[in-house]
């Protein structure tokens, strides 16, 4: 999505359940995808969501990961 870069990253997430957050994007079809969340605001550092990386595979074309 972002090739791991910040300025790249999808979003700002909605919280309309927190602490459940959500952002809506576009998944490739049959393409397994890697992500992390991450927290960045404009005056402080970026902190990435600890542990291993989530992965996600669309089995067709769908919108919206949660």
């Amino acid at each position: 999505m972002g090739n791991w870069s910040t300025d790249m990253a999808e979003g700002p997430a909605l919280y309309p359940s927190y602490p459940a957050w959500t952002v809506f994007i576009n998944v490739p079809a049959e393409q397994m995808i890697e992500w992390e969340a991450l927290k960045k605001g404009p005056n402080t550092d970026t902190i990435w969501q600890s542990g291993a990386n989530n992965t996600f595979t669309a089995p067709y074309p769908v919108s919206g990961l949660q």
